[in-house]
């Protein structure tokens, strides 16, 4: 993009404004993927979902997703998630709204 604007003659300034670095799951995470107690995983992006399914691969809690995207469920297509539940927008609110019923399975179930 940035070539584009300068080719036009509009002056234009890089900067990194947001990075998102992987980190190792926690010893407590790993504890309750690894349990038998159903667990609610939220994932925001395809890449989180990527890095969930590296992290998680052959758990064995039963794992209940919610995804911001059917893209980001399909990426984490691999998890094996009892019930995923898609937001209906892309924003925080419509995540809530995928999580809750989740939280209501996990504590009738």
């Amino acid at each position: 993009v940035e070539t584009v604007l300068k080719s036009a003659g509009i002056d234009t300034v890089s900067a990194v404004v947001y990075a998102q670095e992987p980190c190792a799951p926690t010893a407590e995470a790993v504890g309750l993927m690894s349990g038998e107690s159903p667990v609610i995983l939220p994932l925001f992006s395809v890449r989180s979902a990527s890095l969930a399914v590296d992290a998680f691969r052959g758990h064995r809690a039963p794992l209940l997703i919610a995804a911001m995207s059917a893209g980001i469920a399909e990426a984490a297509g691999e998890l094996r998630a009892l019930r995923t539940n898609i937001a209906a927008s892309p924003v925080a609110t419509a995540m809530v709204r995928a999580i809750l019923p989740l939280a209501q399975a996990r504590e009738s179930g």
